[in-house]
């Protein structure tokens, strides 16, 4: 390999690095891979907030456009609040303490997010889709590490919400190839309906027998959405915002099958339960924990990317 193929497959691993491997979760979904270790993953999410809250004061400071009467004082307030719980995570691990603390940073946020979202001004829109996916992906982790059970059904509700928002991001972005990925193009169109499908039926309170069924039919279409982009020469955009989307995918069903956010599922303890009670049904209860058994596999397609002269390969988690 030449310096120079060398160099460039070095900065690929590089750019590409902190993203997560699309793994479309077929038949049933995907036991979540990004279920939280400590405060690590919430300090990801917290650093990409204060991140994607300083490219927009930035740009506020710049006047990239016509903005709202007081939105750089609102960012001022909100990047403040951010680092603020910054603060107290790294200090403090009272669970109360911690989650009173965010959920004041999370309404400023909410209302910020609110406000650029009713702007007219579309590159405002989606620097507010950028913040929400980060303040959806902390609140995940708090949630996961020290919040109560009570609150996954919540939980899932803005996951569902930021599903569908992510879809649609993902089906416009498809609709700018060319001809020659028209299979993307149809795959993220349906994909994007089964997720404004499933929002509407967590949002309307399906029991979780309902939403797993749901779920099942959205999942076997991100399976041909992943499989059309690893066919295509789309580019990494396409591929990281795909990413997005198999993020939020994964922690649904990890919801799904484990009841709350960042729980592995415990397969097969009530089917033993039953089993003792019903023997005569034992039949049935094996098939069903064989079933649960084949949605836990993790051995999952992955988004992938071709470098010429070097060769395909997954990108990296």
């Amino acid at each position: 390999m030449s310096w120079t193929r060398a160099a460039a497959f070095i900065l690929v691993l590089t750019c590409t690095a902190p993203l997560a491997v699309a793994q479309p979760a077929r038949q049933g979904g995907i036991t979540s891979q990004y279920a939280p270790s400590g405060t690590g993953s919430s300090e990801r999410w917290l650093w990409q907030l204060e991140s994607e809250l300083e490219h927009l004061q930035e740009d506020l400071h710049y006047e990239r456009g016509t903005y709202p009467s007081g939105l750089s004082d609102q960012v001022e307030q909100v990047s403040r609040a951010v680092t603020h719980f910054h603060h107290v995570l790294r200090r403090n691990d009272d669970p109360q303490h911690l989650m009173r603390d965010f959920q004041e940073m999370d309404q400023q946020i909410h209302q910020l997010v609110d406000r650029m979202e009713q702007s007219a001004d579309s590159w405002l829109r989606r620097q507010a889709e950028r913040i929400r996916y980060a303040d959806e992906q902390l609140h995940y982790t708090v949630q996961a590490r020290w919040g109560s059970q009570s609150n996954s059904r919540q939980i899932l509700a803005r996951h569902a919400h930021l599903l569908e928002a992510e879809a649609k991001n993902l089906r416009t972005l498809a609709s700018r190839l060319d001809r020659r990925d028209n299979g993307i193009r149809e795959a993220t169109q349906s994909f994007a309906e089964e997720a404004e499908h499933f929002h509407r039926v967590v949002e309307q309170g399906a029991n979780m027998e309902h939403l797993r069924d749901d779920f099942r039919q959205l999942d076997d279409q991100w399976h041909h959405v992943v499989t059309r982009i690893n066919r295509s020469a789309a580019g990494m955009y396409l591929r990281r915002t795909a990413q997005n989307v198999d993020r939020v995918h994964n922690q649904i069903h990890q919801m799904l099958t484990s009841g709350q956010p960042g729980h592995p599922p415990v397969y097969g303890r009530q089917q033993v339960e039953e089993r003792h009670a019903n023997p005569q049904q034992g039949d049935s209860y094996q098939r069903t924990e064989n079933r649960q058994r084949d949605e836990s596999r993790q051995d999952r397609s992955a988004i992938e990317v071709e470098i010429p002269g070097i060769g395909r390969f997954r990108i990296p988690r």
